[in-house]
């Protein structure tokens, strides 16, 4: 949602500290054991990217969920946050992989744009 002074889209070159981020999809995962964050971000990252036909299991849940609200695919500078409280870990789409950045420092707004809805304060998670 981050725009130069021209008003041209620059969430492409990546996420910067107070761009505007909009909260689209909730997951509630049950990981039943250890799992990596990083790893995390890269199932979210397939689900989000992949027809839900070439997924299985809890990834194929979650790319029918995320494809059923319309969401356009995760790109470079889109920030996925895992955990709540001072427990939250937020992590940016890089180029390859991804980085983590503070989340104490994002700018959640409640801005529509094609591809891009807000998340329903009274929407319960997908499960999976």
């Amino acid at each position: 949602m981050a725009r130069d002074p021209e008003g041209r889209m620059v969430n492409f070159l990546g996420y910067e500290s107070g761009h505007p981020l909009v909260h689209v999809f909730e997951a509630d995962i049950d990981l039943g054991g250890v799992v990596f964050v990083s790893a995390l971000a890269e199932a979210l990252w397939a689900a989000c990217n992949l027809d839900p036909e070439w997924l299985t299991g809890r990834c194929a849940i979650l790319a029918r969920a995320y494809r059923d609200r319309r969401l356009r695919s995760m790109s470079v500078g889109d920030v996925v946050v895992i955990g709540e409280g001072e427990g939250r870990v937020a992590m940016c789409a890089d180029s390859v992989g991804f980085s983590f950045v503070r989340p104490d420092r994002l700018n959640v707004v409640t801005t529509c744009a094609p591809g891009t809805q807000p998340w329903p304060t009274d929407a319960q998670p997908v499960c999976v």
